[in-house]
């Protein structure tokens, strides 16, 4: 009789063991989430400090960051082989504010139009796909023989820059501005920047502000975001640019949330 008294009493007090242990153990990754998620809008509060939702940054010498939120089409992913079909950009301070100020859209002529159809015609895979899918094979063709070349269309887009970069360093009471690269996966767009539009290339800083980096970084944080990669892309470089930048102002709410808790 004792002994199974004290069996059932061991049983019971393992039992109760096993529970503590799991009790202590989600509380564990309770608090962990907890911690991590207010460490990770830490980090990135003091990253972006300089720029928070309401301001821009500015540093001691007045000079104004803005971003050139960028984004292009093309046959391929490789710059060096590949043809431009299409770029687009949106200025904004660090907060993601516009001003007003109209986007930058143009569709490449690729000499002729017999140059476009055979760009056009010649393209393979996905990318043929998707922009058949996407209307821009048919914008190509349209603009072939326009006179809308590649060069002119780095004039273009060099002066509608300067015109943004100008406003926002005037309403900041800045002496000069500097020019950041946005986007998503900006590292390929640079590229294709840095060949077909070298007047652009030239006003831009060495910093770039890649939105998907952020998102991939707020998610491994555990905070929840609209990540980029989860968007619908329409693969043309407007709506794509202009997605992108919602997102980053989306992005830059969380983390000022974060911040003030």
């Amino acid at each position: 009789m004792r002994v199974r008294l004290l069996f059932r009493v061991c049983a019971i007090s393992f039992l109760l063991l096993l529970f503590c242990c799991a009790s202590f153990s989600l509380c564990l990754l309770c608090v962990r989430g907890v911690v991590v998620r207010f460490l990770c809008g830490r980090v990135v509060a003091a990253v972006v400090g300089s720029f928070p939702v309401d301001g821009v940054g500015v540093d001691a010498s007045g000079v104004v960051d803005v971003v050139l939120w960028a984004d292009v089409e093309a046959t391929g992913v490789d710059p060096d082989c590949e043809r431009l079909l299409e770029v687009a950009g949106v200025v904004t301070d660090m907060s993601g504010r516009t001003l007003g100020l109209e986007p930058f859209a143009r569709v490449v002529d690729q000499g002729s139009a017999a140059e476009a159809d055979s760009v056009v015609s010649g393209m393979r895979g996905s990318a043929a796909v998707m922009h058949a899918r996407s209307g821009l094979s048919e914008s190509v063709r349209t603009v072939g023989g326009s006179g809308m070349v590649a060069g002119l269309v780095d004039m273009e887009m060099c002066a509608w820059l300067e015109e943004c970069a100008d406003a926002f360093t005037g309403l900041h009471g800045g002496s000069s501005y500097r020019v950041w690269l946005g986007g998503n996966s900006v590292h390929a767009d640079r590229g294709f920047v840095k060949r077909f539009l070298p007047c652009v290339y030239a006003s831009l800083d060495h910093r770039v502000l890649d939105a998907s980096s952020v998102a991939r970084f707020l998610h491994a944080g555990g905070v929840n975001v609209a990540w980029v990669a989860d968007s619908p892309a329409e693969h043309r470089a407007l709506p794509d640019v202009l997605g992108c930048v919602r997102q980053y102002r989306e992005m830059l709410c969380t983390v000022s949330e974060l911040g003030a808790r």
